[in-house]
């Protein structure tokens, strides 16, 4: 049984870290769910950050803007453990939720918002009293359109990396190439 595990797991690694392997899986993961992007640079984020971390960092931004709350826009608005399953924690960025309906929506009770950031990993998001609260405060406030989407500011450490880069980095690297594939493609 052994000999079949591990003929198995070399069958896997076989198939995933191959160009065509890599290709399939990669295109997978990297379209492989809906979102409002305009731009592919923020899919490219997303491929390096998580899903949704661009479009939830620029929520980050307006939550820190209009409570002063300063906040590392990472794109996540709660903890999570190793299997992906938020921890009954309060982050920063909850906690600057949390001020944020306490200042400028009253009517929008806790639980919501806690509920409602559960949701923070899938597109279903955009449509909670939470996120309809920020984007309308924040036009009100500064007479201008919410962001979409921002380049998350996560930093990327490897020994295998001359220095530290950041999600940012990436995404505008993947994005510089894709860019340079287009024009060749014309």
């Amino acid at each position: 049984l052994a000999g079949d595990d591990e003929r198995a797991q070399r069958r896997v690694r076989e198939e995933l870290y191959t160009r065509g392997g890599g290709v399939y899986y990669g295109t997978a993961r990297l379209l492989g769910y809906e979102t409002h992007y305009t731009e592919p640079l923020y899919r490219f984020a997303d491929y390096n950050g998580g899903v949704y971390t661009s479009r939830n960092a620029a929520l980050q931004d307006q939550v820190s803007q209009l409570t002063g709350i300063a906040l590392v826009q990472d794109g996540d608005l709660l903890a999570y453990d190793k299997q992906g399953e938020p921890l009954d924690q309060d982050t920063h960025s909850l906690k600057a939720l949390l001020a944020f309906r306490e200042r400028h929506a009253p009517d929008l009770s806790e639980r919501r918002v806690r509920k409602d950031t559960l949701q923070e990993k899938q597109l279903a998001f955009e449509e909670t009293d939470t996120w309809s609260a920020i984007k309308r405060v924040y036009r009100e406030r500064t007479g201008k359109e919410p962001a979409y989407a921002k380049l998350p500011t996560v930093v990327i450490r490897s020994p295998k990396l001359s220095g530290d880069r950041s999600t940012a980095w990436f995404a505008q690297s993947v994005n510089k190439r894709y860019l340079r594939c287009l024009a060749r493609a014309s």
